[in-house]
C-alpha cells in the first residue's frame, strides 16, 4: 500500500508552492505579470481600440491570431469598441517574445520571471492609467524546472503595450479654391495645402507577462494548448 501511494504521488504530484493545478490533466501552472495596468474605458473619449498581434519568438507553431476575436470580444464587454480601421484612439500591442520549452537561462533573459514586487504608483495619472504591483500566480519559474523534465514543460513570454493616441484621423492632400477678380476678367487660382493633422501616442504603458506549466506523461501539444488558453485569459484582463 505504501508503494502504491508513493507511485501515485510521483505520477500525480500535489501542487507545489501554490502552483495552480488542473484537476483533469494534472498540469501545474504558474504565471507572472510584471506590472498591472489600472484603467477603465470610461476614462477615454475615443474608445475605439485596435488589437495588434506580433510574434517575434520564432515559434511558427504559435498562433495567437486565432484568439484575437476572443480578446476583442472581452474588451468590448469591458466598454471598449474594438476596430480594425484607422479611427482608433487606443492600441493594445501583444508581442510574443518566447514560446517553447522552458530553459534554465530564461530567468536571466527575462528578469521579471524571478519575482514580482512593488507598490501602487501613479494612481492619479492624468492620462487615465495607473500602474500597480505585479502579481504571481503559483510558484516562480525555478520550481517548475526543478519538478519536471524539460520535455514536459512549456512557457510563453510576451510584452503587452497599451497606447493612448493623440489627435484625430490623419488627413493629407491639397485643397484648390477659385476666386473671381474685381474686374471680372480673370480667375485667380489659389492653391492651399490642407493642414495635415499628425497622429502619435500621447502615452504608452508596457508590461511583460508569462504563463508556464509542467506535467508528466502528457504531450507537448497538450501543455502548449492549455498554456495558450490561460495566456489569452490574462491578455483579456490586462486593461
Amino acid at each position: 500500500m505504501l508503494l502504491t501511494s508513493a507511485c501515485g504521488d510521483v505520477l500525480n504530484p500535489p501542487p507545489r508552492l501554490g502552483m495552480v493545478k488542473d484537476p483533469e490533466s494534472g498540469l501545474q501552472f504558474g504565471s507572472v505579470v510584471e506590472r498591472n495596468l489600472v484603467t477603465d474605458a470610461s476614462f477615454f473619449q475615443n474608445k475605439n481600440l485596435k488589437v495588434r498581434i506580433r510574434n517575434t519568438s520564432g515559434d511558427r507553431a504559435f498562433d495567437l491570431y486565432g484568439f484575437k476575436t476572443r480578446i476583442e470580444a472581452a474588451y468590448k464587454q469591458a466598454g471598449y469598441q474594438p476596430t480594425s480601421k484607422d479611427n482608433f484612439g487606443l492600441l493594445v500591442d501583444v508581442n510574443v517574445m518566447y514560446s517553447g520549452q522552458i530553459q534554465t537561462n530564461l530567468s536571466k533573459q527575462f528578469g521579471f520571471l524571478g519575482a514580482a514586487a512593488g507598490g501602487l504608483a501613479g494612481a492619479t495619472r492624468s492620462d487615465g492609467v495607473a500602474i500597480a504591483a505585479g502579481t504571481i500566480a503559483g510558484a516562480t519559474l525555478g520550481s517548475i524546472i526543478g519538478s519536471f523534465i524539460t520535455d514536459d514543460t512549456y512557457i510563453i513570454v510576451a510584452k503587452v503595450t497599451f497606447g493612448i493616441v493623440k489627435g484625430g484621423a490623419q488627413r493629407d492632400g491639397k485643397r484648390i479654391t477659385f476666386s473671381r477678380s474685381l474686374t471680372g476678367n480673370a480667375e485667380d487660382q489659389e492653391e492651399r495645402e490642407e493642414r495635415r493633422l499628425r497622429r502619435g501616442f500621447k502615452s504608452t504603458h508596457a508590461t511583460r507577462l508569462s504563463v508556464f506549466a509542467g506535467g508528466r506523461n502528457v504531450s507537448q501539444a497538450e501543455i502548449a494548448g492549455q498554456v495558450r488558453s490561460r495566456f489569452v485569459r490574462i491578455i483579456r484582463d490586462i486593461i
